[in-house]
């Protein structure tokens, strides 16, 4: 089997396992619902978001269970209601409005990054070892890059060329920040990559 012939089969593969992750986010194996909750059994651990009219959006997990704690996404209105309860290694992120479920791994959340590749591996260390396919590095001031229009980096990945932003991919086509057709710095647009679920907070608890 040809180099290409195997790039071209592990990359079937992962998009198979995206696709099969993403259809049980919509399904329903991700648990979205609205009913109310008894809150007294569930320990609070953050907020996620307020809106307009004053409900909060918060994290709770299961205070009865030392481990492997279930996580569920409430709106604190009256009464108190799941959003969502999270599906297990996954984690939440609101971006304005929006609650983004990603997962733990192979996800990239908006912002800059820096992505170096190993160059010289052979299909076979590639696809059957453990090596190394490079780094992907969070840019830990962002501040310092500039920001492409949300019309332009909206479900997409950019880079920076001569002081002009290039779109070069579309993240719901990508299974990791490794399948970008580029390396160096790359800048990663809403909702990012790896996301399983997503909720509009305002309609769900306004």
């Amino acid at each position: 089997m040809s180099y290409a012939s195997c790039v071209k089969t592990r990359r079937l593969h992962l998009t198979i396992a995206l696709a099969i992750l993403l259809a049980l986010g919509v399904c329903g194996c991700a648990h979205r619902d609205t009913e109310s909750i008894d809150l007294r059994q569930w320990r609070r651990v953050d907020t996620l978001w307020t809106g307009s009219s004053g409900h909060a959006v918060a994290l709770y997990d299961d205070s009865a269970f030392t481990f492997d704690k279930a996580q569920v996404v409430v709106c604190e209105a009256t009464p108190a209601r799941t959003l969502i309860r999270l599906p297990p290694d996954t984690f939440p992120l609101v971006s304005k409005d929006t609650l983004n479920i990603f997962r733990l791994v192979d996800r990239s959340t908006p912002g800059w990054y820096r992505l170096t590749r190993t160059h010289g591996l052979t299909w076979w260390k590639r696809i059957f070892t453990e090596k190394s396919l490079g780094e992907e590095q969070w840019v830990p001031n962002q501040s310092s890059l500039p920001i492409p229009p949300q019309v332009q980096s909206s479900n997409g990945l950019l880079v920076l060329e001569r002081g002009r932003f290039r779109r070069i991919a579309d993240e719901d086509k990508m299974t990791s920040l490794f399948d970008a057709p580029a390396e160096g710095l790359i800048y990663v647009g809403e909702p990012g990559i790896g996301v399983v679920s997503s909720i509009e907070l305002k309609s769900a608890c306004e």
